[in-house]
């Protein structure tokens, strides 16, 4: 029994000098750095805000969509964006007026190229009139951030030509990428194009407030197939499949993997 008090009076007595340790006032250098820290994670310092708002970073996205594709990514480009703590918002560009657009900000466009080579219903007027001598004038753009997401398919001649034209335009009324342009091919998987997209987007758009990318809480889809076969002898030689089916899975962290062993399941 006094061995077992004894104990205990010992790790109270180590809990009490780590928690005066731990507690002790920082010295200003260092809450001032800290504050540094919250203040970027919290998304609370920005570019056009004055440091100490506490305003969120304001993000408006546009879609160019013809069969709804590119306005359903860009509805999962929202809710990502809010779930991170940014202001964002969803606008379609038949809205848009270019007093709206002169004023900047950061803005994200997800465009369709349509048939052959045209913009959408909807992004007609915008693409007319960014277009070279279609009204806009140089320097219209000074004020805009930007990134561009494309939607195309090579399976026609001309290959997202509007989500390219967009992109350029932009930069040359004077507009400022953030990312790269990004062209999304539903010939192969643009599903798969559009998650890329957005965590690239969203990391570079934490960046450019100021915020840290790592921070971010990001969703990542992916799919994978899980084929049953009779025999192992089937499963060797590509037999007959018995059954297969698709599955889908969200994850929320990406982790490097160690191999810790490696060998030869089935020796043919």
């Amino acid at each position: 029994m006094v061995a077992m008090m004894t104990v205990v009076a010992i790790i109270g007595v180590v809990f009490v000098v780590l928690y005066l340790s731990c507690s002790s006032p920082p010295k200003d250098g260092d809450a001032n750095e800290q504050a540094k820290v919250d203040g970027r994670a919290s998304g609370m310092y920005r570019k056009d805000a004055p440091r100490g708002s506490g305003k969120k970073p304001k993000v408006t996205v546009y879609f160019g969509s013809q069969t709804g594709t590119a306005e359903g990514f860009a509805r999962q480009f929202v809710q990502e964006a809010k779930r991170n703590r940014f202001d964002a918002e969803l606008r379609d560009l038949e809205l848009l007026t270019p007093s709206t657009l002169k004023k900047g900000g950061l803005c994200v466009f997800l465009v369709a190229t349509y048939g052959e080579g045209e913009p959408t219903d909807n992004a007609k007027k915008f693409v007319d009139w960014i277009k070279e001598g279609g009204g806009a004038s140089e320097g219209d753009m000074k004020a805009l951030d930007y990134c561009v997401f494309g939607l195309g398919s090579t399976d026609y001649e001309l290959y997202n030509t509007i989500g390219t034209l967009v992109d350029e335009r932009l930069a040359a009324l004077g507009g400022k990428r953030v990312m790269p342009l990004t062209l999304g091919n539903e010939a192969l998987c643009l599903a798969d194009d559009f998650e890329g997209f957005k965590v690239s987007a969203m990391k570079a758009i934490a960046g450019h407030f100021g915020t840290d990318p790592n921070a971010l809480k990001l969703d990542l889809k992916f799919q994978y197939t899980v084929t049953t076969y009779a025999t192992m002898e089937e499963a060797m030689e590509g037999g007959e499949v018995e059954s297969s089916s698709m599955l889908e899975h969200m994850g929320h962290r990406v982790m490097d993997l160690k191999v810790t062993a490696k060998r030869e399941l089935v020796k043919a």
